[in-house]
């Protein structure tokens, strides 16, 4: 994805930094997904239900997250909505099948395939919704009539179609993976999964790897860092569900309710890797969003009084402040954040991974920079370079890039810092055991400055007191 952002920067003439791309498409998606999510509430519900399901979706600290800087994981939650919306929309319109529909059905599949083997997946939902809801609405007893026949085989040649262009397609475009033109759709989410990086995480405690995580980590990481308005309508929608099959349709919640826990479940079941919280798995959260929303327009729907209305829809502006003040307080560390029930940063310190996406890079640099450039440190006119050692991920050289003249930047691990030569050590406070940061172990005590998120340091500066710097 990133080699793809990069392609097109250059086909645009841009800039030769192409994470800065990376961000701007990936923001562009994320942009996407709020918009759609809109357009599916408004085909739900209501223009009431848009605005809070864009509410939500604003007011979700890690969901804004990510569309900010995880252009692979965003795109995927983009393909994945659009398909379902448009599925929903090509449901409506049977029998009658309209050319833009199949369009952005195939459309929405082949992004979702360039992206992840978990793509492959939509296809099954394809055959599996398209022919239930043609079966359930339309009366069985006119089977072996000649329009009902028409209009069946009408729909089986078109979603067989699409099936094909999807694999042929992928068979030309993605020659470097033409392996996964073979994925069988239902075990699109194994695949999707195997061949993930190890990567060391704190979970619960305790440090674990990518294939080594509990079969709920999924499940804990979003009832952990899902707000707590969020979680409310979630649980509304059961409570009144009666009252949405009545205002959506019992199919149309059953497509909402499947999209989301048939992977939910079966990534559980089936324990598959995971690793930086939700990450891989955030086309998951619109779905979440689209419950939730449908739980308090249900619930709004079904009291429907002029007094109680008011108060429920200004209880859940309240709670919405909670999440949007972590928002506004800690830009531009919005993904640091656990709700209200785990206690939030200072009660998950310690426990869980506070950076796992790794967005402190680049104000990770530009704060050494700033202190390399105003403290004296190192006289620009000086030949010699100013050694800085990190644990940090290896995009931090793009920031890194304008100070390449006068600071040579090294990565290793930090327990293993002093096996190397260096001035400074930029720490970013991940993959340590849990007690180092319970007890103060670090930040070390030879750090000059920290940047911390509600009080709980994230970055540590250290100076190597051994080695003179002039």
């Amino acid at each position: 994805t990133l080699f793809r952002s990069y392609f097109i920067q250059q086909w645009m003439g841009g800039s030769d930094n192409p994470f800065f791309w990376y961000h701007i498409f990936s923001t562009l998606f994320g942009w996407g997904i709020i918009l759609i999510t809109g357009f599916f509430l408004v085909r739900l519900f209501s223009w009431r239900a848009a605005f809070f399901g864009l509410l939500f979706l604003f007011v979700s600290p890690r969901f804004l997250g990510h569309i900010m800087g995880n252009l692979t994981d965003t795109s995927f939650a983009f393909a994945y909505l659009l398909f379902f919306y448009h599925l929903y929309l090509l449901n409506e319109e049977l029998p009658s099948i309209k050319w833009k529909r199949v369009i952005y059905i195939t459309f929405s599949i082949l992004l979702a395939t360039s992206i992840h083997s978990g793509g492959y997946l939509l296809l099954f939902f394809l055959f599996l919704f398209s022919i239930l809801y043609y079966l359930l609405y339309n009366p069985i007893k006119k089977i072996f009539t000649l329009p009902y026949f028409i209009n069946l085989l009408k729909l089986l040649i078109v979603i067989g179609t699409i099936s094909i262009v999807v694999y042929i397609f992928d068979a030309v475009y993605l020659p470097y993976s033409f392996w996964s033109t073979y994925v069988n759709p239902l075990d699109a989410l194994s695949v999707m999964t195997e061949n993930i990086t190890s990567i060391e995480q704190l979970f619960e405690g305790k440090l674990i790897t990518s294939e080594n995580t509990p079969s709920y980590y999924l499940l804990k990481y979003f009832f952990i860092t899902t707000p707590f308005v969020i979680m409310i309508g979630f649980i509304l929608f059961f409570i009144v569900l009666k009252t949405a099959v009545k205002k959506t349709s019992g199919f149309h919640c059953f497509l909402l309710f499947f999209a989301l826990f048939y992977p939910l479940i079966y990534i559980t079941k089936e324990r598959l890797n995971g690793y930086e919280d939700f990450a891989q798995h955030l086309f998951l959260y619109p779905f979440i969003i689209l419950l939730a929303v449908s739980g308090f327009e249900s619930l709004l729907i079904k009291i429907n009084d002029k007094y109680t209305n008011p108060v429920i829809i200004g209880f859940m502006f309240f709670l919405s402040l909670m999440p949007l003040r972590h928002i506004i307080v800690n830009h531009p560390y919005e993904a640091i954040y656990f709700n209200e029930i785990s206690g939030g940063v200072p009660n998950t310190y310690g426990n869980y991974e506070m950076d796992a996406q790794n967005i402190s890079n680049k104000m990770g640099w530009e704060t050494f920079a700033h202190y390399f450039r105003n403290e004296g440190v190192r006289e620009h006119k000086q030949k010699d370079k100013l050694v800085v050692c990190t644990n940090g991920e290896a995009a931090l050289q793009i920031f890194q890039t304008k100070d390449s003249a006068f600071v040579q930047l090294e990565f290793c691990r930090y327990e293993d810092r002093y096996n190397y030569d260096w001035d400074y050590f930029i720490s970013f406070g991940k993959g340590l055991p849990a007690y180092q940061y319970l007890y103060g172990i670090w930040p070390p005590t030879n750090s000059f400055q920290t940047i911390s998120i509600e009080g709980k340091p994230i970055i540590a500066f250290i100076k190597n007191d051994d080695k003179p710097i002039n």
